[in-house]
């Protein structure tokens, strides 16, 4: 099996008509993600390690925190330790 990102291949053992058989089984990773917005902890989600910030462009604009990318005065994503520092400007107080 070819690696992927976001994947890891593991050894394992299925049973065929009651024999154990040595196969290999693709397993997502998965790994917390923190966003912060304004300095402020803002949501803790599980996710794939993969393309983390535009999973969390696309929350802030899910959740009505930012109209679009552009609304962001700054943007730092650090992928080791799971976390995102996002600043604007604007944020509706009825946002999330």
């Amino acid at each position: 099996m070819e690696k992927r990102q976001g994947i890891q291949v593991y050894s394992a053992i299925k049973i065929y008509d009651g024999k154990p058989v040595a196969t290999s089984q693709m397993i997502s990773e998965e790994m917390p993600l923190t966003i912060y917005l304004n300095g402020k902890e803002l949501v803790t989600m599980l996710c794939s390690p993969v393309e983390q910030k535009y999973l969390a462009l696309g929350f802030l604009v899910s959740e009505g925190m930012i109209a679009c990318q552009e609304d962001l005065t700054q943007f730092m994503l650090d992928e080791e330790r799971g976390l995102i520092w996002a600043e604007a400007e604007t944020v509706p107080a009825n946002a999330g």
